[in-house]
């Protein structure tokens, strides 16, 4: 073992330098930690909020985590829909189109919408869609990838809740159901 003072001295700092770095990133964890879990005291508080929540929008699950998703989804569908609204009154305040000029006109193709389809409905289906990759991104793996059978049982029993939903639910129901056809498609085109 070396005697040479700069050498123990190197050691020793190089250690310290660890030991700090180690006590930062452990209180760095802690601060991670302290914000992720509100105190002990404040989750009374917090449950009864969501059991208030619950109550107040209807909201279905047994578990708080399910009560969690239902609020979530509501507030992404209001999310959307806000985006939806708002999307419609800044086309309202738009300057009329100018006049199409020649070479306007052999870029831009009126053609390439399909013919019977209103620019509502477009809309409409743009944002059911950008609803479906939302649910479908916020959806547990196991539920995504499920067999055809376990798809099939799900979409049945979401098809059966349908009845005495109201138009709130019924909007967050089609969400699901939707999304849950489309990877019963997925499956059934993989030979699941």
């Amino acid at each position: 073992m070396p005697t040479n003072k700069l050498w123990i001295e190197h050691t020793e700092r190089a250690a310290w330098e660890s030991v700090q770095a180690l006590r930062s990133e452990l209180a760095e964890a802690k601060k991670r930690l302290d914000r992720l879990a509100p105190p002990v005291e404040g989750w009374p508080a917090l449950l009864e909020a969501l059991d208030v929540l619950k109550e107040e929008h209807a909201l279905g699950g047994k578990s708080y985590a399910e009560i969690l998703r239902g609020l979530i989804d509501r507030v992404s569908l209001s999310d959307s829909r806000l985006r939806t609204a708002q999307e419609t009154l800044a086309r309202s305040h738009l300057p009329a189109m100018p006049a199409a000029t020649t070479s306007s006109v052999s870029v831009r193709s009126d053609a390439a919408r399909p013919s019977g389809f209103s620019s509502e409905f477009i809309t409409l289906a743009r944002h059911f869609v950008r609803a479906m990759q939302e649910r479908y991104e916020a959806m547990p793996r196991r539920e995504a990838e499920a067999c055809l059978d376990d798809l099939l049982d799900a979409m049945a029993a979401r098809v059966d809740a349908l009845t005495g939903m109201d138009d709130t639910e019924l909007t967050e129901a089609a969400v699901d159901i939707a999304v849950l056809a489309l990877c019963l498609h997925r499956e059934a085109r993989a030979g699941g």
